[in-house]
């Protein structure tokens, strides 16, 4: 049988948290070293961690800031996150 509406309401909840995280983390990495709240950011990206594949975060990440900086080329974001080859 189908999943219940429950079930997929909890399962957008999740996955519109996960890409608010994302978002989120990539505007503090924005701030200036010393305004930056290191250890929430911290925090942040272990529960990224634990919704995600492994070794998928930093992909993650990267498109996060693609789309919260569209006048930015996207090789370039990607290098800075370490994905030289333009994954995406």
């Amino acid at each position: 049988m189908g999943r219940s509406l429950l079930d997929r309401s909890e399962t957008t909840l999740t996955t519109t948290g996960k890409t608010r995280g994302r978002t989120a983390l990539v505007a503090l990495e924005q701030l200036p070293p010393k305004h930056r709240p290191q250890a929430h950011m911290d925090d942040i990206r272990k529960l990224l961690a634990a919704g995600c594949q492994p070794g998928t975060v930093t992909l993650h990440l990267a498109q996060a800031k693609c789309r919260l900086f569209p006048n930015i080329d996207p090789l370039t974001i990607y290098e800075e996150y370490g994905l030289g080859d333009g994954q995406g």
